[in-house]
């Protein structure tokens, strides 16, 4: 798979398998630099949040493995009462619309 977001040259990889290990070595990880890749891309931060709200508009009831994945990040991650989606304009929108195609997409 290859976007603006999301690179790997190699074998085709499962993105919802590869986003929920991102998300364990996050939880395990007490020291984990929130902000690292935010200097040339989105940040660990922006690329989580993102995938929460793109599974959250994509999945297809309990049973879809995007559900299951929007359970995992919520061990790191819980969205503020009013928020609603990603924050506009921001690299968490730019990884949230490239998870969103990626998912629809059947990737």
């Amino acid at each position: 798979m290859s976007s603006r977001h999301f690179r790997l040259n190699g074998p085709r990889i499962d993105l919802i398998e590869e986003l929920g290990r991102l998300v364990d070595a996050v939880k395990d990880d007490p020291d984990v630099d929130w902000e690292y890749g935010s200097v040339d891309g989105p940040s660990v931060s922006d690329v989580i949040t993102g995938a929460f709200w793109a599974a959250c508009d994509c999945y297809n009831g309990m049973g879809d493995p995007l559900y299951s994945l929007q359970c995992r990040i919520r061990d790191v991650f819980t969205p503020a009462r009013c928020s609603s989606g990603p924050e506009p304009e921001t690299s968490e929108e730019d990884a949230y619309d490239s998870f969103c195609r990626a998912f629809l997409a059947g990737v």
